[in-house]
């Protein structure tokens, strides 16, 4: 190796001493460590495998695959990942879930209870869209699970109980839906129907279980107030229409003055007003005493004008639906096999969106097993179903009762009862009324839910505000004792009439026409050249 020539500052630099850097540790000796342990194991001491060792070439191909990674190399396997939760399970658990935020939300005030529970809904919205059934479509996707009604319900209360104030603004313009955050109506949104009781409409309230419980199956389905609303305003307008064609056609005046169809109509002042009034009257002359009339009472000309005034504004859901039923012609209140279709084609004009209806009744082919059985398969994919039982005992078979089911049980159902709650061990072969006690006629005030104090029913010219939206969001405690209500199957398998079903539309399978059908031409096949050294070309 040549001589490296020494620079000149070189001859004044001191020594340079060697630095011990990290890498140049010194390793202790053990200590306290017999030899034996630092000795070679003999192999007859060394655990062997019960079978014998696979050579290389005789490892399974999965045991290297990409997902492995380092497991494959070490001798590893991964932990096995928990197989998911089933659906059932899943649902079970968000009540728990519900209930806390219910607890949470009764703890909290203003904007930030607003803000807390519209978190929690859409939640619960995203929450019902995950476990749908893989078949769901449309607006059943998003439909809660019938096990979490009563769970939910609560929060849409305590949101549609508040008000608007200085720090809480208000919102919405749905008399039905909350007065703050969104000013959504989320009973409709989520297919969590309000309770209603039938004690407060205008229409017969001893006579009106057709209409509210029909009310409560569309909320299910995803139909509300705003939609009767808006099928009222087009009937009104077409009438006006036909109306005003029939006086030109009295005078012989000029058709073309007139708007070309109803959806260019405006109503005149007073005309809604009118008309409701009109239907107020017509209801008041069928009935045959009191309680078939209006709220319930005598009522007159000044009572109805009273709430025809207020009627847009302030009309609960299942007293818009009646409304509507007069105006279209859709048939008799009772008579709901005819009424539902008719009124859907108002409330759903599109026909790929509107729900299907039918109902079954007790038959050769048909028991309560069989009926459960499909309750429970219509409810579980978002759909609707409404009960009629005879309720009065002794054997008669006359007399019905018609109820929303909200879900099945393991031995009856949860209905929301628009009378009240049905007495435990009814039996409609035993002397009894369902909404009496045991051995009694008639109905007790235990049971049957009851109508507000402040209603002044001596007074045909007094009208209360108990009929109005506001007072159907705050029900007192005995003016809801039909929500949420058990029932067995040992009292209504006997006493069952019929089961009338609401479902969501399904999509039209389309079916492809042949003779339209492209046919892709025939690609000839491409022999590769002769090749046989296997030589590139």
């Amino acid at each position: 190796m040549p001589a490296v020539e020494k620079r000149p500052q070189d001859e004044h630099a001191p020594e340079q001493k060697p630095v011990v850097g990290p890498d140049k540790w010194v390793r202790k000796p053990l200590a306290n460590i017999p030899w034996e342990a630092l000795a070679p194991v003999s192999l007859e001491h060394v655990p062997m495998p019960l079978g014998p060792v696979p050579t290389p070439d005789k490892l399974p191909a999965e045991l290297f695959s990409k997902p492995l990674g380092l497991y494959a190399e070490t001798g590893f396997q991964p932990v096995k990942p928990a197989d998911p939760l089933p659906r059932e399970k899943r649902i079970d658990s968000y009540q728990q879930t519900l209930d806390g935020a219910n607890y949470a939300a009764g703890n909290l005030k203003g904007q930030q209870k607003v803000e807390y529970i519209e978190d929690q809904l859409d939640a619960l919205a995203r929450f019902s869209k995950d476990v749908a059934p893989a078949d769901s479509t449309g607006k059943a996707k998003e439909t809660v699970p019938t096990p979490l009604i009563d769970n939910a319900r609560p929060l849409i209360e305590k949101l549609e109980r508040m008000t608007p104030d200085a720090e809480t603004p208000g919102a919405g313009k749905n008399p039905d839906g909350a007065h703050i955050g969104t000013g959504s109506d989320w009973n409709t949104k989520l297919g969590v129907p309000e309770y209603r009781t039938q004690s407060d409409n205008l229409i017969p309230p001893e006579a009106s279980c057709n209409m509210t419980s029909l009310a409560m199956a569309l909320e299910r389905m995803g139909y509300g107030r705003e939609n009767a609303m808006d099928a009222i305003d087009g009937e009104l307008r077409q009438r006006y229409l036909d109306e005003e064609k029939a006086k030109l056609a009295k005078t012989k005046g000029d058709p073309s003055k007139l708007p070309k169809s109803a959806d260019e109509v405006t109503l005149p002042a007073g005309y809604f007003e009118g008309q409701v009034k009109g239907y107020l009257k017509a209801v008041d002359g069928a009935a045959e005493k009191p309680y078939q009339g209006v709220r319930g009472k005598d009522t007159d000309e000044k009572a109805w004008d009273n709430i025809a005034g207020q009627y847009r504004d302030n009309a609960q859901f299942e007293d818009t639906l009646d409304f509507l039923r007069y105006l279209s012609k859709a048939g008799g209140r009772t008579d709901l096999d005819t009424v539902t279709p008719n009124l859907l084609k108002k409330l759903e004009p599109d026909e790929e969106k509107r729900p299907t209806y039918r109902s079954i009744t007790p038959g050769k082919n048909m028991n309560w097993t069989k009926a459960r059985g499909e309750m429970s398969e219509v409810l579980d994919e978002g759909g609707a179903a409404m009960l009629s039982y005879h309720h009065k005992g002794s054997k008669n078979f006359d007399a019905s009762h018609i109820i929303s089911v909200q879900q099945m049980t393991k031995d009856g159902i949860i209905a929301d009862d628009p009378y009240g709650k049905m007495r435990a061990g009814y039996n409609v072969n035993q002397v009894g009324d369902a909404y009496g006690e045991k051995g009694q006629a008639g109905r007790s005030t235990a049971r049957k839910n009851q109508v507000d104090g402040a209603v002044d029913r001596s007074n045909p010219r007094t009208m209360d505000s108990d009929w109005t939206t506001y007072s159907s969001h705050r029900l007192k405690s005995d003016e809801n004792l039909g929500s949420s209500s058990a029932m067995a199957d040992t009292s209504i398998s006997d006493a069952w009439r019929s089961v009338r079903f609401l479902e969501p539309a399904k999509p039209k399978k389309v079916v492809a026409d042949p003779a339209k059908a492209a046919v892709d031409p025939v690609k000839p096949a491409v022999v590769p050249t002769q090749n046989p050294a296997g030589l590139p070309h």
